[in-house]
């Protein structure tokens, strides 16, 4: 499962799945740490920081800005 953090809300992490869901887990759960934007793998029972994921969506998210300022 790959997740996106959304927002974080007191302790708990609101999540968007790769389907644009959306879904909540426990801040504890993110290693090395939880943090809004980032997107996550998860491995056994928690979530890996995934750096590729989380540029190529940031590039995704960039690329659509750029093209509605147009």
């Amino acid at each position: 499962m790959i997740v996106g953090i959304d927002r974080i809300e007191e302790m708990t992490a609101v999540c968007e799945t790769e389907s644009g869901g959306q879904i909540t887990f426990p801040v504890s759960a993110f290693v090395p740490y939880a943090k809004e934007g980032n997107w996550y793998t998860k491995t056994g029972n928690e979530f890996v920081y995934d750096e590729m994921i989380t540029q190529k969506k940031r590039d995704e998210n960039a690329a659509l800005l750029h093209s509605l300022l147009k």
